[in-house]
């Protein structure tokens, strides 16, 4: 999925679901594109949920004061894995395992990947009241 896919569709969630607001709305944000952001070969390593659950649990069990900033970072992160795996080549999601979840809907950058973006604008915008 494109960056401004997972920038939209992940707003759409944090509007109608999250609540993210401030400081915690942009590290959310930065959380839905920074595995695309960190890795030269798509969807290895920062797709993957053995590089982000550690810092996760660690930061809840001993950094509780910095673990309000992590958790909505982590929910960007895991919220971009999720949409991933709708597309044909999926995620390895225990990289570098070869386990990938794949639900193959749409394939980047295609027509696809546009139609499940239109969707998801219609449908926050029947949830935000824009049909009357």
């Amino acid at each position: 999925m494109t960056w401004i896919s997972h920038i939209l569709i992940g707003f759409f969630l944090n509007d109608l679901l999250l609540k993210f607001s401030g400081v915690c709305m942009g590290l959310y944000l930065v959380g839905l594109v920074l595995p695309d952001v960190m890795e030269y070969n798509h969807r290895t390593i920062g797709h993957s949920l053995l590089l982000w659950l550690p810092p996760f649990v660690v930061t809840y069990l001993v950094f509780r004061d910095v673990f309000n900033y992590y958790l909505p970072l982590f929910v960007g992160v895991v919220v971009h894995i999720f949409l991933d795996c709708f597309s044909k080549s999926g995620v390895r999601i225990f990289y570098p395992s070869d386990f990938r979840v794949r639900f193959g809907l749409y394939k980047t950058y295609s027509w696809s990947e546009w139609l499940i973006l239109g969707i998801s604008v219609v449908i926050y915008w029947y949830f935000k009241g824009g049909f009357v």
